[in-house]
């Protein structure tokens, strides 16, 4: 059981909980719950970025407390602020459209489904598995990123 409301769950329970759900034929359910998915890798690497940070005033800009959206215009600027030597060569290539395009439509996507509508939405399975092709790169660059952020200051 989590222990505070900040708490996330591992995002592998929540892919797992979505491919049952995609199996099923569930494919809103499922795309809203990989939505879910990215917000909590997001979280993750919000939460390492804000451990390795030495300066109080911008560990703030990571506060468990701050809306998602304001913790990823600052995690993307950041990023957009370093050297582009840093980015060729030490960062994925595809980070920066991770950052800055795929998480944005991910969590829109989770949005419109998740929130009460005249008429239930509609996702079919080529959309749904979509999300799922994209969710392991978009995975793999966040942990990258992590690992970067950890053993050096952004």
């Amino acid at each position: 059981p989590r222990t505070n409301r900040y708490e996330v769950w591992h995002p592998i329970e929540y892919i797992g909980e979505a491919l049952r759900c995609f199996g099923s034929g569930c494919h809103v359910a499922s795309v809203l719950l990989l939505g879910v998915a990215s917000e909590s890798v997001f979280l993750e690497l919000c939460k390492g970025i804000r451990s390795s940070l030495q300066i109080p005033n911008e560990q703030n800009k990571l506060d468990d407390k701050l809306p998602v959206k304001v913790k990823h215009r600052w995690v993307v600027t950041k990023y957009q602020n370093l050297p582009n030597q840093v980015k060729r060569e030490e960062l994925p290539e595809s980070l920066d459209m991770t950052l800055t395009s795929l998480y944005d439509m991910i969590r829109r996507q989770r949005n419109e489904l998740g929130h009460p509508q005249n008429q239930l939405p509609t996702v079919n399975r080529e959309h749904a598995f979509m999300f799922f092709r994209l969710l392991p790169g978009f995975i793999q660059d966040i942990e990258d990123f992590a690992n970067y952020c950890k053993n050096n200051s952004i």
